[in-house]
């Protein structure tokens, strides 16, 4: 069996100022982190509207190179994927589905009975269709709606079977 050459690693605050370096715009920026967040980036502020309480961050690294972040949050009474980001030249590779995996193997170790959520820009097809593939549907947002969101949820049973789906595929 070949070793896996992915792994997903806890972000110290510390570690998360490599993540500044990813982003070019106001605009990428906004699209990724939603309100709070300026450009340019000024550290404090930005690891301040980072790390929000119940929230976990996580690198993904392949072959000890980060290519991905992503975020495991205690929010809407689910297991809420935030803040996902595949390096820019990384990107068309398959990567958010590791992360998006990973994430929830560690959503099902923390919180085994929550169901997954996360919320993503309409316009943003390529997430939508990538989400989509993994199982999740759209749902009736909790709070006032945005209506330049999609709220999307993905059932712990779906969670499980996609984890399973996975591994039995890595087999062989």
């Amino acid at each position: 069996m070949k070793h896996a050459p992915y792994q997903l690693s806890p972000v110290t605050p510390e570690q998360s100022a490599y993540l500044h370096n990813w982003f070019d715009s106001q605009q990428e920026l906004d699209q990724w982190g939603g309100e709070g967040f300026s450009f340019p980036i000024r550290a404090l502020q930005f690891l301040q509207q980072l790390y929000l309480p119940g929230t976990q961050s996580y690198w993904l690294y392949q072959h000890r190179q980060r290519v991905a972040f992503g975020q495991l949050c205690d929010r809407f009474e689910c297991n809420h994927l935030a803040r996902l980001l595949v390096h820019p030249d990384n990107r068309g590779q398959g990567h958010s589905k590791t992360l998006i995996k990973g994430l929830i193997a560690q959503g099902l170790q923390q919180q085994p009975l929550r169901d997954f959520s996360l919320f993503v820009y309409r316009k943003n097809h390529i997430a939508v269709q990538c989400y989509q593939q993994l199982g999740f549907v759209e749902a009736e947002q909790p709070g006032v709606a945005d209506p330049l969101l999609f709220f999307m949820k993905l059932s712990r049973k779906a969670a499980k079977q996609l984890l399973k789906d996975h591994q039995d595929a890595n087999l062989g």
